[in-house]
């Protein structure tokens, strides 16, 4: 394929991210411009390549079906969505392309983009089966073993009822690929009325000329505006919820990065279309979180408290509105609209679990920070411990809609156990049961704070007698350690190390046998790392601490991370290097070993090895603050300055109020200085 089309999918792989800048050349590097693609790109896990649905019943309303499959999928956080809506083949010329209807009646085996890196392909039909209609989406997922096409089969009597099965479908597919990080707070239609005649075509072309836009096709400024305003009119002319939604949607698309300059020019136009759509709530909130995510704060803002005027009864909008003010830091003003938005509960208007859920996370915020809440609304505000009975009432509400929410039921938890111990323990059971990755009971477990954990034990040894796997014989160890029966710990743990197969798993059971052996570990181990994080030389018994540490548990990377700053810190940078490529050896591309790596390298002046360590980590640890902030830093060190402001932002969207970006903006500032004052 032509260049054309490689520049067309790597500008579908970055659609959600801000575009890089040229790389610039440099002696010690060449070219950055594989970090700007891979270190810059947080690829989700689940990658799918969406080509269309055809029909030989109605092709215009399948494109929609399409259309709005990929709106609902979109809802999937550990999801992204490559739409391929044309087939562009290496015979048309982007200078004289023209829309045409059948570019989109293609199939996977017609066309696909060679450099996209999609690792699910997804693709279906609309016919007829007798007096119904059939919707069959077909599905090749690469990340099995076995990735022969599977078909899932949507029956419905007619249009409207295959646009009513969409949410289920889109379920389903996610389900089935095991996408788990589904955005609750995103709105989707209503599905007692689902006629899509009049959007159809509008949002399927809405969305062909998109993927043009990534192509490099010409779509002038006038021809975006007229396009925009056949579409809102076309929703407005339906006056239905899915076309509401569907249109909204397909609007809030051109706010994402790879768009912008489209959602630019339309930001202006938006409060009009929602005045008259009534601002709706539904579209509402998608219009507002595109214009939020696109860094237009009060515009959105402002779109939500319109729309809350109108709709003043809206879970969603209260939800939004609530969510929205505590990102600006008034979470006392989230707690308030969410209270409100509860007492319309109250009297009559249909629940949301995740209403209760949001409700019992701003109380505990504001529990974990010492803001005091002056009202509450189930719990008399006098009684002792009245916030936090309040928010376990909030989260035990919203269990009853989502009895297995892993978060909810941690949240409770980590309340319960300083109000109600005997709850508190019917939590950590229910928990064992359903978490089966165990983050949340390792979380537990390390947070726990209660006098008699025996309770705990009898849960443990229970689920241990009913499965006996090397996730339950280390959740007991834990148990007893925390009960001081260490021998006891000690002698579980032996038995799961020789079953565990998954080296996270393995690095888990060695730590907790530091502790069984030597009671004073954690204590001993944090103090060593606390005299080195002061900047204080470490003394030669606490360098023989940590090389024991290393030597007796050879996967435990803190162990290697704190025994080379100790060596860092005596100057002996050739032993810190020889430590960290031992961990490396271990642990392949662990990010901080990678990050430490290379800062140490950048020292001694290796500075080749140093980036060739540095781009590793990065390769599969794109979103690892330090990593980007040491990236930041080298480039700047190097004067490749538009490059190391490129990995900087990075770091600061993900992580704004990091202590390490802090300390690097202090670093570049006192640079700029010295500079300028010659010094």
């Amino acid at each position: 394929m032509s260049d054309n089309f490689d520049a067309l999918a790597r500008k579908l792989i970055t659609i959600n991210f801000q575009p890089v800048g040229q790389p610039q050349s440099s002696a010690i590097f060449g070219s950055v411009a594989e970090l700007d693609e891979s270190a810059l790109v947080q690829k989700t896990v689940y990658r799918i390549g969406m080509w269309p649905f055809l029909s030989d019943v109605d092709q215009q309303k399948a494109h929609a079906i399409w259309a709005i499959f990929g709106y609902l999928l979109d809802m999937w956080q550990d999801v992204t969505v490559y739409r391929l809506p044309l087939r562009l083949d290496d015979d048309k010329d982007l200078e004289t392309y023209e829309l045409t209807p059948t570019d989109s009646l293609f199939e996977i085996d017609d066309w696909q983009l060679d450099d996209l890196d999609e690792n699910i392909a997804l693709w279906g039909r609309v016919l007829a089966e007798g007096d119904q209609l059939r919707l069959t989406i077909y599905l090749e997922n690469d990340l099995l073993d076995n990735d022969e096409t599977e078909a899932f089969h949507f029956d419905a009597l007619d249009w409207d009822g295959v646009v009513a099965l969409l949410p289920t479908a889109a379920q389903k597919i996610a389900d089935h690929i095991e996408a788990q990080v589904k955005n609750n707070s995103t709105p989707i239609f209503e599905t007692q009325k689902t006629d899509i005649s009049e959007i159809a075509r509008p949002v399927f072309d809405w969305e062909r000329k998109l993927f043009l836009h990534l192509w490099e096709w010409d779509w002038e400024d006038d021809e975006i505006l007229a396009d925009f305003q056949a579409l809102t009119q076309a929703a407005t002319q339906a006056d239905n919820s899915v076309s509401l939604w569907a249109t909204a949607s397909a609007i809030a698309r051109s706010f994402l990065p790879g768009f912008i300059v489209i959602g630019d020019l339309l930001v202006e136009e938006i409060p009009a279309i929602l005045q008259e759509w009534n601002y709706d709530p539904v579209a509402a909130v998608v219009l507002a979180d595109a214009l939020w995510r696109a860094g237009y704060i009060r515009e959105a803002a402002k779109l939500l408290e319109n729309a809350a005027d109108e709709s003043p009864e809206s879970i969603i909008l209260g939800r939004k509105r609530a969510l929205r003010a505590s990102e600006v830091g008034d979470v006392m003003r989230g707690i308030q609209i969410l209270q409100e938005t509860l007492l319309q509960v109250k009297s009559g208007v249909d629940s949301d679990p995740y209403l209760y859920v949001d409700y019992g996370n701003l109380l505990q915020l504001a529990l974990q920070t010492g803001m005091p809440v002056p009202r509450l609304i189930n719990v008399d505000i006098s009684e002792k411990d009245a916030v936090a009975r309040e928010a376990i009432f909030a989260y035990e509400q919203g269990l009853i809609g989502i009895p297995s929410g892993l978060d909810v039921l941690y949240n409770l938890a980590m309340l319960l156990m300083y109000i109600d111990t005997d709850r508190f323990w019917e939590i950590f059971e229910l928990l064992l049961q359903e978490d089966q990755e165990r983050v949340h009971i390792n979380d537990l477990l390390e947070a726990i704070e209660v006098d008699d954990v025996e309770p705990g034990i009898a849960i443990a040894e229970d689920a241990l007698e009913q499965a006996r796997t090397v996730d339950n014989q280390i959740t007991l160890a834990r148990l007893l350690i925390l009960n001081e029966e260490n021998a006891n710990a000690l002698s579980l743990l032996e038995d799961a190390r020789a079953q565990a197969q998954e080296l996270e798993v393995q690095t888990e059971i060695e730590s907790l046998k530091l502790v069984c052996k030597n009671s004073e570990f954690e204590f001993m181990f944090g103090e060593a790392a606390s005299i080195i994080d002061a900047g204080n030389v470490p003394s030669d018994s606490t360098l023989e601490f940590l090389e024991e540490v290393v030597e007796e548990a050879p996967l435990f990377i803190n162990g290697y991370l704190v025994l080379a700053r100790a060596y860092m810190a005596v100057d002996e940078d050739e032993s810190a290097i020889e430590v960290l490529l031992d961990a490396d050896k271990v642990i392949p591309g662990n990010p901080d070993v990678m990050e430490l790596l290379a800062a140490c390298l950048w020292e001694t002046d290796a500075e080749d090895l140093a980036f060739n360590y540095l781009n590793k980590g990065l390769k599969e640890n794109p979103a690892h603050v330090p990593l980007l902030l040491r990236a930041g830093r080298m480039l700047f060190d190097n004067e490749q300055y538009d490059d190391a402001k490129q990995f900087i932002a990075r770091a600061e969207v993900i992580s704004p109020r990091s202590s390490e970006l802090a300390a690097l903006r202090a670093y570049i500032a006192q640079k700029i200085s010295e500079d300028e004052w010659g010094q």
